[in-house]
């Protein structure tokens, strides 16, 4: 038996091309001793040994590679992007693709500051592959940007809040992205870092604002300063970027007809969509004279007149358009009651191909219960 035990001690095993001594006494393997804890000049001996012509030495290097620690790897990035020797360069860069789909989190993080800052790289060797690999991998991008945005208080909703709407057979959304829907509100804790993280989800905004894609709300009393909302719309462009109460209607607009807002669509959880209000409807009017009243007083430096006070012969809750209506909502807290008028299926009316008076169509009056945002659900797809 001593004699079995003596020659299973002494009798060498291959691992991953290089030979490893089994011994009586337990060790760490040499390149965890060496990871622990290197400086730079040992990530430049690293690099410079993942480029020998040594297949054994390479090896070596590569496993060692492996056992960097998140925080090192991303000290990495600096001498990789001086590095001169290709074959270290591609040995680095199959370590990152294998980061990026890694079940710890701090390795993919890691991996991913690592891929972006080789990707703002002059030399275009390290440039193309690591702008290959962000778009490759943009969900991951987009799954580690909402990640950081949640943690400072942005609330983050995957999916569309309304269906295409369709007027005379042509779609007026478009419908080849997935949503992603952010918004700011008063909980946001973000500084201009957190802000800077949204050029992450430039690859979600296109040239024309739609339902589909990203949208960023800033909602009333959101914390952004002026050049942090800049800084926002520069980093996905003005159209993805809109301001919005603190209460939603849950609504797509269809803009081919105003005076009113014409629904298009009625998103589940919206505070239309409990109302009974649906697809077709038109509102009218909005019955919030005494409201805008009393926010006048309360803020005289805005608009120290009502429109009742500007025109005294109209009917001051006849509501202009889309815009009117997002300015009208401002005056409301979840939970308050918003008594409207609306026209029941009026996109009829427009197909009929008759001119429409609208004093002269029957209106209903609907008290509709107002909802916050965090109630708005998305589409099932």
């Amino acid at each position: 038996m001593k004699q079995l035990i003596f020659l299973l001690c002494s009798l060498p095993v291959t691992i991953s091309g290089f030979a490893l001594a089994m011994q009586t006494e337990p060790s760490q393997p040499k390149v965890a001793d060496t990871s622990a804890h290197p400086n730079d000049q040992h990530l430049q001996e690293l690099l410079a040994r993942l480029g020998e012509n040594d297949f054994p030495v390479r090896n070596e290097a590569s496993l060692e590679l492996k056992l960097l620690s998140p925080e090192r790897f991303r000290q990495l990035a600096e001498q990789i992007a001086e590095a001169s020797n290709a074959e270290a360069v591609v040995r680095v860069h199959a370590e990152l693709d294998a980061r990026l789909v890694s079940r710890n989190p701090e390795d993919v993080r890691a991996a991913w500051d690592v891929l972006e800052y080789l990707a703002e790289n002059g030399r275009l060797l390290l440039a193309d592959e690591a702008q290959h690999s962000l778009r490759q991998h943009w969900k991951t991008r987009v799954d580690l940007t909402v990640a950081e945005l949640k943690k400072h208080g942005a609330h983050v909703v995957k999916g569309d809040f309304g269906r295409r709407a369709v007027l005379f057979g042509m779609p007026l959304n478009d419908d080849r992205n997935d949503g992603l829907q952010v918004f700011l509100t008063e909980d946001w804790t973000g500084g201009d870092t957190e802000v800077a993280l949204f050029k992450r989800l430039a690859m979600l905004s296109g040239p024309v604002r739609t339902s589909r894609g990203l949208n960023i709300y800033l909602t009333q009393g959101h914390p952004l300063t002026e050049e942090q909302q800049a800084a926002l719309i520069e980093a996905v462009g003005p159209a993805r970027v809109v301001r919005r109460s603190r209460v939603q209607l849950g609504i797509v607009w269809n803009p081919q007809f105003t005076p009113g807002v014409l629904i298009g669509s009625v998103s589940e959880g919206g505070s239309a969509a409990g109302a009974g209000l649906k697809p077709g409807d038109l509102i009218v009017a909005i019955e919030d004279t005494e409201l805008r009243r009393k926010h006048a007083k309360q803020q005289p430096s805005d608009d120290a007149q009502t429109e009742t006070q500007k025109s005294p012969e109209k009917d001051p809750t006849l509501l202009k358009d889309f815009d009117d209506l997002v300015q009208r909502l401002m005056l409301y807290q979840p939970g308050d009651v918003m008594t409207i008028r609306v026209i029941r299926g009026f996109d009829d009316l427009l197909l009929s191909g008759n001119d429409v008076d609208l004093e002269s169509v029957k209106t209903e009056k609907l008290d509709v219960k107002m909802k916050g945002w965090d109630e708005l659900k998305p589409l099932a797809r």
